[in-house]
């Protein structure tokens, strides 16, 4: 018997088992469908977990944004709430809770306005609670540089019946001021604007704008950047600052650059940066600004590499690497792995610029300035 269709071939008898070539095409066509629908669930899936990770990352950009404005908006509020406390504090006179919340204050960064109203009343609120000392004869006045005796404070009298010598008491200040002993002078003189704020004015507010200079200048100098701006804008209040606006300036650029080493280490790196090289300041509190500038970059890698833009996080992670401040806290195989973890999934392998340079987020150490350097 001869198969009668189109899939035998003409003189070849049927075979019983024998597949014919409509056979085959039917399963073809069913192996290419199958393919097809495979083909199109993975495509779905794909696209469905993009669409995921978007919206994901998305929720993640705004909850940071948001996360960041009400931090902000909260430790404003908390800090009006310990200034208004504080006034209450000095009222009652509360010595102890005062002093703990001027603690905190003076922690923050940057300083509370509140506290440049707030340090002379409760320095003078704290002189004012001290015993006063037994009068005795004032021997005639000794030179700027010699001691006077502490029973010297005696004889003008105030509201609560506390008795002291003003003019004791501005003898101390400038002997203060003569052995550095700043920040004594400056609650001395505070006392002395409390007690009689016409009390030889001229040369209260010289010596007062003198030991806050020089008090500022100490504090910039030993890395106690918030105190040293506040004492600062104190001293502005009696005179031309000069020189210390200039290391306010830096001051207020390196704690903004830390404030934002996690939430904004782009702005973190510009900051520092700033400092580093248009100032020429490499060696800023000891070199603690080049520590700072590589944890800076680091962070700024990592955010660009979350954000799938791996040549700029090769660039910071260079960056980073050619920065050898002195103790990093940053283990340079850590930056040197993900550096080549980023080159690798960067499309342009080759980090040089048009001028055949490497491309690094740096340049060579600059000249140290002596402004910011602690002793």
């Amino acid at each position: 018997m001869t198969q009668s269709s189109g899939d035998q071939q003409p003189g070849k008898p049927y075979q019983p088992g024998q597949i014919t070539n409509h056979e085959l095409r039917h399963v073809s066509r069913r192996r290419l469908g199958c393919w097809f629908w495979a083909i199109v669930c993975f495509v779905c899936i794909v696209l469905a977990l993009l669409i995921a990770l978007a919206f994901a990352y998305a929720g993640w950009t705004s909850g940071i944004a948001v996360a960041r404005e009400n931090a902000t908006a909260t430790g404003e509020a908390d800090t009006r709430v310990q200034c208004e406390r504080i006034q209450v504090d000095m009222d009652a006179g509360n010595q102890q809770l005062l002093q703990t919340r001027l603690d905190y204050l003076l922690m923050m960064t940057p300083a509370p306005p509140c506290l440049g109203e707030i340090i002379p009343r409760a320095t003078a609120l704290y002189l004012q609670s001290q015993p006063s000392a037994t009068p005795q004869p004032r021997e005639p006045a000794q030179p700027v540089a010699t001691m006077p005796s502490q029973a010297a404070i005696a004889a003008a009298t105030i509201e609560d019946g506390s008795v002291y010598d003003l003019e004791a008491l501005l003898l101390e200040a400038q002997a203060d001021i003569v052995s550095q002993q700043y920040q004594r002078a400056v609650d001395t003189l505070d006392a002395i604007i409390a007690v009689d704020e016409n009390f030889q004015r001229d040369r209260v507010r010289e010596l007062l704008f003198a030991a806050l200079t020089s008090q500022a200048t100490r504090l910039f100098r030993s890395g106690r950047l918030s105190e040293a701006i506040l004492t600062t804008g104190r001293a502005e209040n009696y005179g031309d600052v000069e020189g210390l606006n200039y290391e306010r300036a830096v001051a207020e650029l390196y704690l903004r650059g830390l404030q934002l080493k996690i939430a904004n280490p782009g702005e973190a790196v510009r900051l520092l940066s700033v400092i580093v090289y248009e100032h020429r300041l490499g060696n800023y509190l000891n070199g603690q600004i080049m520590t700072e500038l590589q944890g800076a970059h680091r962070n700024y890698g990592d955010a660009l590499t979350f954000r799938g833009n791996h040549c700029r996080a090769r660039d910071q992670y260079e960056a980073a690497l050619a920065l050898q401040p002195t103790g990093a806290a940053i283990s340079r195989a850590t930056l040197t792995d993900k550096r080549d973890q980023s080159n690798v999934l960067c499309p342009d392998s080759n980090p040089t610029d048009a001028s055949g340079q490497t491309r690094v987020g740096v340049g060579l150490r600059p000249t140290i300035a002596p402004v910011g350097q602690t002793g």
